[in-house]
């Protein structure tokens, strides 16, 4: 699990536009404030199920 004190780090992708906006749409009607919210949930879960 991610401690809340943790050292963050800048990550940088290239998506397509039309798959941006569908990550947005989508994250905005989970109720995700902002895209790091989003992706680091995503991300935390893909660790998770793939140790």
């Amino acid at each position: 699990m991610i401690s809340k004190k943790e050292k963050t780090q800048t990550l940088q992708i290239n998506l397509p536009e039309s798959m941006v906006q569908e990550f947005d749409q989508m994250s905005k009607s989970r109720g995700y404030q902002t895209r790091s919210q989003a992706l680091k949930d995503i991300i935390s879960k893909f660790i998770e199920e793939n140790k």
